[in-house]
């Protein structure tokens, strides 16, 4: 994913996985209230990862106020490769301090 300077490229994994985990598009406001975002800075997260071809998106047909997102499968790459890339850095923070 793109750092931008005023993004976090850990939101924005957040939102990949909760877009990930429907089988199919998820709406706007459905991943507003899962992530706790608001409205702007969960727009501003979205069009990034479009912009990176991570996801695509679509007007609700019953209610042109909203969006689906669906996952490409570019994004379903990178969402593997940094889960991978997260649970190798848990293992060395856990082998550094095990309790």
């Amino acid at each position: 994913m793109t750092r931008q300077p005023n993004g976090d490229p850990c939101l924005r994994f957040t939102i990949l996985r909760c877009i990930a985990k429907r089988r199919s598009a998820v709406r706007s406001d459905e991943l507003r209230e899962e992530t706790g975002f608001y409205r702007q800075r969960l727009a501003h997260h979205l069009d990034a990862l479009l912009k990176d071809g991570l996801i695509t998106r679509r007007h609700d047909d019953a209610d042109r106020r909203f969006y689906w997102y669906a996952i490409t499968d570019l994004g379903r790459e990178q969402l593997q490769r940094l889960n991978q890339l997260n649970s190798a850095r848990k293992r060395r923070r856990n082998a550094k301090n095990p309790h």
